[in-house]
């Protein structure tokens, strides 16, 4: 009887583990992936602001071949 209780111990401790080193996993691909995610938002945001700057640089360019300066 004694035994039974202690061999179910041990498989949901043994569960228990398996459970845990997949949290582990589970967390070092959230880490990855939220690495990636920051390492792409530098590069888009980079991006927009070159093109804003652009825009805006061509617009100025615009108003000053029109008014002649």
């Amino acid at each position: 009887m004694m035994s039974d209780k202690n061999n179910q111990e041990s498989q949901e401790l043994a569960l228990l583990k398996r459970i845990d080193g997949k949290l582990d996993t589970i967390q070092q691909d959230m880490a990855e992936i939220e690495r990636r995610a920051v390492k792409k938002a530098v590069v888009y945001g980079a991006a927009a602001g070159a093109s804003a700057g652009a825009i805006a640089a061509c617009g100025i360019l615009v108003a000053r071949i029109k008014l002649g300066l």
